[in-house]
């Protein structure tokens, strides 16, 4: 049965040589979601004009400080039609945009990791991951700095000054310095806004 509700599961537990029937899977936190993103307005524009953005990249600010199971789908789909009925209004006009960048292959199929972006995932991890302090955010800032010109890097860096600037824990962030929440009627959302980077 597990198989049939599970196939992909059951597939990666079987190449590994474990059966997912009888065997303990080894299961680990992963950040998959950061509950932030390019801050937008009620039609998905960002502040910067022309460019929109729905779903898990966009901050909407509809989750609070904890997103639950699924509600992204939701939110992706009620947003998107509020954007897009929102775009149907704007006249088509040619293209002011530029190309950043094309995701890199390798010459068997597979996308080229970046090793940086290894290092930055492995630091954030580490130092901002689920349990948080002031000591290893203020050193996971040392070691993002490097790595600022590289997009993860700066998101990255981006992530761990709101997460120390929070002295409070509150939905999904938890700070092990302050374990409390501050008031719990009162929520800030911190937002930066960058000029000239295209990240």
């Amino acid at each position: 049965r597990f198989a049939e509700i599970f196939p992909s599961i059951h597939a990666k537990a079987c190449a590994a040589g474990l059966n997912p029937v009888t065997d303990l899977l080894p299961v680990t936190p992963a950040a998959h979601y950061h509950m932030g993103g390019v801050l937008v307005d009620p039609r998905g524009q960002s502040t910067v004009p022309g460019l929109f953005a729905i779903g898990e990249v966009a901050s909407t600010g509809l989750h609070g400080a904890n997103r639950l199971a699924s509600n992204s789908l939701l939110e992706a789909v009620v947003c998107g039609r509020a954007t897009a009925q929102y775009l149907r209004t704007i006249p088509l006009g040619s293209a002011t945009g530029r190309t950043v960048g094309d995701r890199v292959f390798d010459e068997s199929g597979s996308p080229d990791v970046d090793p940086r972006l290894t290092q930055i995932r492995q630091i954030v991890t580490a130092r901002a991951g689920l349990l948080r302090n002031a000591s290893g955010l203020r050193k996971a800032l040392e070691e993002l700095r490097p790595y600022l010109d590289h997009d993860a890097g700066l998101i990255g860096y981006l992530l761990v000054s709101g997460a120390l600037e929070r002295t409070e824990s509150r939905g999904a962030h938890t700070r092990t310095d302050f374990p409390t929440t501050a008031d719990p009627r009162h929520t800030v959302v911190s937002a930066t806004l960058l000029k000239g980077r295209a990240a």
